[in-house]
């Protein structure tokens, strides 16, 4: 038998309320503050769908901040050495699951939503389906090898997956693979592409509409990306329940000098924190710059508007960086100041290729821009994501474009 252990619980986890780059937009649900148990519904946003409690404690909604601040109490109990799957013995689907809410494990594909939110709400469909996806593309770290080597724990976890969620529900759950997703840096699913990589009758419950984590749960939908279903494994089968990542913040001489760090920063990031949240506390306030990162959350380059806080409490405090840690490894961001990035820029003429409208998660057509044909341009829609200048093989800087055409000069 596996031993259990008390893991460590982070003090507190931040909720987002609201996000333009997920699409969250939550209500508050009830009165605050307020304690509650892992799984209360905190908010819901206007499809229904909720923002539950990763983990118990006490939450309450700072003012004029379009959060939530969860302060965390008890611990977790993990396995030491071996998951619940790695035990012989066959594992009721209701324990497995009890076991990933309290872990308090949030999706890293769609930064602060607990796969409690996400799996509760597309369960309630009729035709729950869950999607594997053991790759993504536009990210620094190459999912889909490394979960190559992962290959026998992805099929025992699917088989096991797929009877034991339709034993816990009654309902046919679906599960399949994607090995090709077309996730991007923000993570959301390409609805034309789907269509040529998923059986028929699934491909038709996509549209373009539907490409948020909240929306794909409300068609049935439970897309737990690589860095997810690679989180999943670890607990399944070694006992590795994800409370926390170490973090360096680095920079070069010149740039930690102008900034204030001098010299790295090892912090701890919890899951389901933000990485911004670590950022905006370990600078001064109103910085504003970009950070290259080896995140599958985080795009590289990444702009941070940094706001520092007067709250001391709420500033994560740096360890002492071991002598055998990588600083170069994938847990380190790197401070770059935008001077450099313009530099290295070297534009090109449009070449017409339609990259910029292909990778746009929304459909604006960013292309008329470079073609000089800005009223065909859809401002509306645009979330400035930054997808289009990141994969124009012209190195157009189509971001810039974008922000002129959104908020021209007045005379």
């Amino acid at each position: 038998m596996a031993t259990v252990t008390a893991l460590p619980v982070p003090g507190r986890l931040y909720l987002n309320l609201d996000k333009k780059s997920t699409g969250f937009d939550f209500q508050l649900t009830g009165e605050y503050p307020r304690r509650v148990e892992a799984g209360d519904v905190l908010a819901t946003d206007p499809s229904g769908f909720p923002l539950s409690a990763p983990l118990p404690g006490v939450v309450y909604a700072p003012e004029g901040i379009r959060r939530l601040v969860l302060r965390t109490e008890g611990f977790i109990a993990g396995t030491s050495g071996q998951g619940l799957l790695s035990v012989p013995d066959d594992v009721d689907a209701s324990t497995f699951l009890d076991g990933i809410f309290q872990s308090g494990l949030c999706s890293f594909d769609f930064p602060g939503t607990p796969l409690s939110s996400l799996l509760q709400r597309a369960f309630q469909h009729e035709r729950p389906l869950i999607i594997l996806s053991r790759a993504a593309v536009s990210t620094a770290i190459d999912w889909n090898r490394i979960l190559k080597t992962r290959r026998p724990e992805i099929e025992r976890f699917k088989a096991w997956l797929q009877p034991a969620c339709v034993a816990l529900t009654g309902k046919a759950v679906e599960v399949i693979e994607f090995p090709t997703s077309n996730a991007n840096m923000s993570n959301r699913l390409y609805a034309a592409d789907i269509g040529h990589r998923l059986p028929p009758v699934v491909a038709r419950r996509f549209r373009p509409d539907l490409q948020t984590a909240h929306n794909l749960a409300a068609q049935g939908i439970a897309y737990l990306g690589p860095a997810t279903l690679n989180a999943i494994l670890d607990f399944a089968f070694h006992g590795k329940a994800p409370t926390a990542r170490h973090v360096a913040l680095t920079a070069h001489p010149t740039v930690a000098r102008k900034i204030g760090l001098q010299s790295p920063r090892l912090y701890r990031l919890y899951n389901g924190q933000p990485i911004a949240d670590i950022v905006d506390r370990s600078l001064p306030a109103n910085r504003a710059l970009l950070v290259a990162g080896a995140f599958p959350d985080v795009p590289e380059p990444l702009e941070l508007a940094v706001a520092g806080t007067d709250d001391a409490a709420d500033r994560p405090q740096a360890e002492a960086i071991p002598a055998n840690y990588n600083l170069f490894g994938p847990d380190v961001l790197q401070w770059v100041p935008p001077s450099a990035l313009n530099r290295a820029r070297i534009e090109l003429p449009c070449t017409a290729c339609g990259a910029c409208n292909a990778i746009c998660p929304v459909n604006a057509r960013p292309f008329a821009l470079a073609s000089a044909q800005p009223t065909r341009f859809r401002s509306d829609l645009c979330m400035q994501c930054g997808l289009c200048t990141h994969s124009c093989p012209a190195n157009i800087a189509l971001d810039e474009m974008i922000r002129v055409n959104q908020n021209p000069i007045k005379a």
